[in-house]
């Protein structure tokens, strides 16, 4: 569902109204300053330097790997404007989340699920901003009648298109450095999207991805994606659960479509993590205020907020190790932090290739 109302305005740097997004249990979306911590950053290096599993580490990029499940270094800045994609035709309202003072920055952009409000994912775009990102949430255009994969794909290709090039947002913006990133169908127009723009792709992270097109199965224009991934030479995140893989009416997540289909197509580097406890909503940033179309799935046992907040750590973690370039980033998406913090609690399990 298109969020709104919008109008197509340049970009400037209109703070949202804060008060009127869901709460978030993520420390890193409830920091000051926009989604960067107010320590300073002696203080944040004293504090990582006192937590053996989160400390600061050089990367092979340079500079130093901040925590990828606190919120990061930068403050952020906030807008929103309606792009007119010229390959689809489509106006595509667009939800923009910049680090402040900074140039040629990576881009993540992020589609949501199915008939899911754009707003529901702001604390990932915020958090990936902190972090040195310039991220948007991109609400391509769905359909109860059925949906356009390709065409969807092309409007976050058209979206990555316009960040790199709108000249009021400055060359901030380095677009030949993309991650596709989104959740259920936003997943799976993730990795289309990849494959259709692999040059400038440089990682793709697919939340809970749903290969099928509904109760009615997956038929042109919808795109089987899962049958591409022999193909997609691009490093994989996958983030699923397996609450929601069966079922006669509420599969939300089906076995046969789901990210561990997709996982077990992919190429390496790719890395698979199973929420435990969670189902195909709890990847929301508000699952209460999310309203009919979450409340369609099986109930989940994890906590509200902690898988929203641990798919938002990797998120990060995956983009710093394959666009950042930062090894140090390993020890949060398969080794030793990540298995005491997700593995070792229950809070998940990790495969990797």
């Amino acid at each position: 569902m298109r969020i709104g109302p919008f109008v197509s305005v340049s970009i400037v740097a209109v703070a949202f109204a804060c008060s009127s997004d869901p709460p978030s249990a993520d420390p890193a979306i409830d920091a000051p300053n926009g989604g960067a911590s107010d320590a300073s950053a002696p203080e944040r290096e004293a504090d990582a330097a006192a937590r053996p599993d989160a400390a600061a580490e050089s990367g092979d990029a340079g500079g130093e790997l901040a925590d990828p499940a606190l919120a990061g270094p930068f403050a952020v800045e906030e807008s929103e404007t309606t792009v007119n994609v010229a390959s689809t035709g489509d106006e595509v309202p667009v939800r923009l989340a910049l680090p402040k003072g900074t140039t040629k920055v990576p881009l993540l952009v992020f589609a949501p699920g199915f008939r899911i409000e754009a707003s529901q994912y702001l604390g990932y775009v915020r958090h990936a901003a902190s972090h040195g990102y310039a991220s948007m949430v991109v609400a391509v255009p769905t359909s109860l009648l059925g949906n356009d994969n390709t065409r969807q794909a092309n409007d976050m290709i058209g979206a990555a298109d316009w960040a790199g090039s709108a000249a009021n947002l400055g060359g901030r913006v380095d677009a030949s450095r993309v991650v596709f990133a989104g959740h259920s169908l936003g997943g799976k127009l993730a990795l289309l999207a990849g494959s259709l723009a692999p040059a400038r792709t440089k990682a793709i992270v697919a939340l809970d991805p749903v290969d099928s097109g509904g109760p009615s199965g997956c038929s042109a224009p919808c795109v089987v994606v899962k049958e591409k991934m022999s193909t997609l030479n691009v490093p994989a995140l996958f983030v699923g659960e397996t609450t929601d893989a069966e079922g006669t009416f509420n599969a939300c997540a089906p076995a046969a479509d789901n990210y561990v289909a997709f996982f077990s197509r992919a190429k390496a580097p790719s890395v698979e993590v199973t929420a435990l406890g969670a189902n195909h909503m709890s990847f929301v940033d508000d699952v209460a205020a999310c309203g009919l179309t979450c409340s369609l799935c099986k109930p989940a046992t994890a906590a509200a907020g902690s898988v929203a907040a641990m798919s938002r750590a990797f998120l990060v973690a995956f983009a710093q190790r394959h666009v950042g370039g930062m090894a140090a980033a390993d020890a949060y998406l398969t080794g030793a932090v990540a298995q005491s913090r997700y593995v070792a609690t229950g809070a998940a399990t990790i495969r990797s290739k």
